[in-house]
């Protein structure tokens, strides 16, 4: 094993499902909120003609609103409710050669290649991987308070850029 440069031991949680939840759900949002608009947009101009469809339209389009409002909520349930109870520590090692994850069921080792894409926010940082889970690491989690170090590192290694996950 090559150098290892930080080692974490990190528990599954609703709030770290919940984040990785917000990173799966980010990109796909923005598409659904410009379609909504459009959608809205041509709600109200047969609002303004007086058409029939109006009223079904507009039930459909707050239908639509409030399962994506509700999105990344349900999704975190639903990642935590379907976890494998006996992977719930996590053992994170990041080293020079790439990442290991050891559980009590799996031990992967992945190259930093695999990272697709890196998310931050307030409390978390996800690590999206090629044919893998992403990684949700604590930042309390993260020993000597190295979280920006960590993040630094991830970014150099990988190439990815961080990005900001709304609350």
């Amino acid at each position: 094993m090559s150098q290892t440069l930080f080692e974490i031991v990190t528990h599954v949680t609703r709030d770290s499902c919940r984040a990785q939840a917000r990173a799966h759900s980010g990109r796909r949002n923005r598409t659904a909120w410009i379609l909504c608009a459009l959608m809205a947009a041509g709600v109200a101009v047969l609002w303004a003609v007086g058409s029939k469809f109006a009223v079904w339209l507009t039930v459909l389009l707050g239908i639509l609103l409030m399962q994506m409002l509700l999105q990344s909520e349900t999704l975190g349930w639903r990642l935590y409710s379907a976890r494998n109870k006996e992977a719930h520590e996590v053992r994170l090692t990041f080293a020079d050669g790439g990442i290991w994850v050891r559980t009590r069921v799996e031990e992967t080792r992945m190259d930093y290649g695999a990272v697709t894409g890196l998310f931050e926010d307030a409390g978390y940082l996800v690590v999206r991987m090629k044919h893998h889970t992403p990684l949700v690491v604590p930042k309390a989690d993260v020993p000597g308070g190295q979280a920006d170090a960590l993040r630094d590192m991830l970014c150099r290694k990988t190439g990815q850029t961080v990005r900001r996950l709304r609350p």
